[in-house]
């Protein structure tokens, strides 16, 4: 027992050193994230976000665009493509490179047969190339009239403008 409180502590002391630094040395390293950061303008296509755009800047996204799924309304015998206009935020865990990422969103319909609502996906993106990355996860969404549908989210996105 006195050996498991030793190592914890001995885990907690080195956590702490670990996080605990200088003004400079922060400062430092909050120029290295700008630095590494991939802030800025993205194209995005098909359903994560949507096709539109998106302002990246650190962890934190918005985005605007033109979502298309297939849905299957209540009396529909296969589902249907549903259009949607999608406007919402990310949140990255990571500014830069692979990270997951959760996405709340609202959603206002094109189509009769679907309501408004609110989307929230939950994914993944992973850069491809230099400005593009993969991005893939599942999408919940809520309609103002009570309808739930879960569907996946893939898409790419595009760094526009020179970085």
């Amino acid at each position: 027992m006195k050996t498991s409180m030793n190592v914890l502590l001995g885990a907690v002391t080195l956590g702490t050193a670990m996080f605990v630094s200088s003004p400079a040395s922060a400062q430092e390293s909050a120029q290295n994230l700008r630095a590494f950061s991939e802030g800025g303008f993205y194209l995005t296509a098909f359903r994560s976000p949507a096709t539109g755009l998106e302002y990246r800047a650190g962890r934190f996204a918005i985005h605007a665009g033109h979502y298309v799924t297939i849905l299957k309304a209540r009396d529909q015998a296969k589902g249907e493509t549903t259009n949607f206009v999608r406007t919402g935020a990310s949140f990255y865990v990571r500014p830069s490179g692979w990270t997951p990422y959760i996405s709340p969103s609202v959603v206002l319909s094109l189509d009769d047969d679907w309501d408004n609502g609110v989307l929230t996906e939950l994914g993944l993106r992973i850069p491809v190339f230099s400005r593009a990355s993969l991005r893939g996860g599942v999408g919940v969404l809520r309609t103002f009239n009570g309808q739930t549908r879960v569907n996946p989210t893939i898409g790419l996105d595009v760094r526009l403008g020179s970085r």
